[in-house]
């Protein structure tokens, strides 16, 4: 709740509360203030495991796609051409 709509917005702000349209908060001088953020269970088991499968998916793909190129460096250094990928115009070695 901000202080605009709370029915005790002037006790509030005289005392030291405030709001820009966010969290309240208290200006104290020697009060020390802290906030407590609890995630666990704070999205659905579903999602979660959608975001892993989406993970382990990417990191499939990027495995793929590494080995593909690493694949293509090898034989473009051992083929002894530049510039030329390794299976193009090879009429045997």
């Amino acid at each position: 709740m901000t202080l605009a709509k709370d029915p005790h917005q002037t006790e509030l702000r005289a005392a030291g509360c405030h709001s820009r349209g966010y969290l309240p908060h208290f200006d104290g001088i020697v009060i020390p203030q802290f906030i407590t953020i609890h995630l666990a269970d704070s999205l659905p088991k579903k999602v979660i495991q959608s975001w892993q499968e989406e993970l382990r998916s990417l990191e499939f793909e990027q495995e793929r796609i590494l080995g593909l190129e690493a694949t293509y460096r090898y034989k473009k250094v051992f083929s002894g051409r530049v510039g030329v990928p390794p299976e193009a115009g090879q009429q045997g070695a």
